[in-house]
């Protein structure tokens, strides 16, 4: 069984109509400012690395699985260091620098990496969630999202 999941780790993104922060209105070093503040990164990093992961890693004992991390350039290195070694700890977890531009092929060509790793050829059904990085799942829900990952499913959407 396999499964992918997928963070926006504070990704820099203008212009999006998905966060508050990062409309047209905000210029851009008050966007970078409030996006890599210390306080802010400092809670999503304990609640990503201390709490989350560990959660993950648990819970994913009997499955195939890729957690993609995507974030920009733009982050600092301090930071970034940080999300390095935890993808050095945790076989499952991949980072990959993302640009407003590529973003899709670029996290999408990991994971095609990842399902030829299995020699996984053929189109087959496989569970995708995205966790923000402030999240967290339960430790059971590989085993209870599995059930549902069949072909007659493909397309549709579980919520717990």
């Amino acid at each position: 069984m396999y499964f992918v999941g997928m963070t926006r780790f504070s990704v820099y993104q203008p212009k999006s109509t998905e966060w508050h922060a990062s409309n047209e209105s905000v210029e851009r070093d008050a966007y970078l400012e409030y996006l890599y503040s210390d306080d802010r990164m400092s809670f999503r990093l304990h609640t990503f690395l201390e709490l989350s992961l560990p959660l993950l890693e648990r819970a994913c004992i009997g499955f195939n699985y890729i957690h993609v991390v995507q974030y920009s350039s733009e982050m600092p290195e301090k930071f970034l260091k940080i999300l390095k070694l935890a993808e050095e700890k945790y076989t499952f977890l991949k980072l990959v620098e993302v640009n407003q531009v590529d973003r899709y092929t670029q996290v999408w060509d990991v994971v095609k990496e990842f399902f030829l790793s299995y020699n996984v050829i053929n189109e087959i059904p496989f569970g995708y969630f995205n966790l923000d990085d402030d999240d967290l799942l339960s430790i059971d829900y590989f085993e209870s999202a599995a059930k549902y990952i069949k072909p007659e499913n493909i397309g549709f959407y579980v919520s717990f």
